[in-house]
């Protein structure tokens, strides 16, 4: 398994296929395994590069806290030393923050922004989130990851056909250090990029899932605050859309990237083709 030291951590990332750069940002309590399905079909036309966040996965604890910024920074710095950017970069989740975040602070890193399932700011500022803040921080602290995720698996994978992969999600969420996910569910609370929206210019795709946390026209608003940004709304899914209907979120990414691709050659074409000022 491939690591490098980045920042003050041992970083462990998935690199697979070759061709422009895109990178795959994991969830709360998740790891670059969740992304199987995007790395199955993406590595035929892509390097892809799927790391584990700090306090993830096989990347390291250090002791908190922890902050969205610093995640994304360690993002930086990984692209930096793999000569892997601008890359393509695609979020889920808390993994959208860190990637709104990372496009944001270094916008140099990113060339497209696809944001699946996130808002853009999480302010402790009504009961429903200081309620969700408080029981997710009490039950991880009481009763360990594991509760959480059997808690979790039937809400993002509700399927009955989806048994065996509730059943990988509560495995995966077990194996999560307590007090890492602790020091990351401490990083989201109070969090916000909300007023930074117009300065993010990259090519951004906002998906939202019809039965997501969050609804639709949220998501609509911000992404009319991004200069260069699309809403995708995917019917009859949930927040872990990536993994619950891999083959519906792999075609938006696809046709976005497409978009873009097909965009810059058509300017580059009008660039060649316009006269040498005399």
């Amino acid at each position: 398994m491939p690591y490098r030291r980045v920042n003050d951590l041992r970083m462990h990332y998935d690199e697979q296929g070759s061709g422009p750069p895109l990178l795959l940002v994991h969830g709360l309590g998740s790891s670059h395994k969740d992304w199987f399905a995007q790395k199955e079909v993406f590595k035929h036309t892509h390097t892809v590069i799927a790391p584990d966040l700090r306090g993830h996965g096989a990347t390291e604890t250090p002791p908190g806290p922890y902050s969205i910024p610093q995640m994304a920074r360690d993002l930086a710095v990984l692209l930096n030393q793999l000569g892997l950017q601008p890359a393509h970069v695609v979020g889920l989740s808390m993994g959208a923050m860190v990637s709104l975040q990372l496009a944001h602070d270094v916008p140099q890193a990113v060339r497209t922004l696809t944001v699946v399932n996130c808002d853009p700011e999480y302010r402790l500022n009504t009961l429903r989130r200081w309620i969700s803040y408080l029981f997710r921080m009490l039950l991880v602290r009481l009763c360990g990851p594991e509760v959480l995720g059997r808690i979790l698996a039937p809400r993002l994978l509700p399927d009955p056909a989806h048994a065996a992969l509730r059943r990988t999600f509560i495995r995966r969420y077990r194996q999560n250090d307590t007090h890492a996910l602790v020091a990351s569910i401490r990083a989201i609370a109070g969090w916000s990029i909300d007023e930074q929206l117009d300065a993010i210019r990259q090519p951004a795709l906002i998906v939202a899932s019809q039965h997501d946390y969050t609804d639709v026209d949220r998501k609509a608003m911000f992404a009319q605050q991004m200069p260069d940004a699309r809403l995708a709304v995917l019917p009859g899914v949930h927040h872990a859309v990536p993994v619950e209907r891999p083959a519906l979120f792999n075609h938006q990414l696809q046709a976005f990237l497409a978009e873009v691709t097909f965009r810059d050659a058509g300017r580059a074409l009008m660039m060649r083709s316009r006269p040498a000022s005399s």
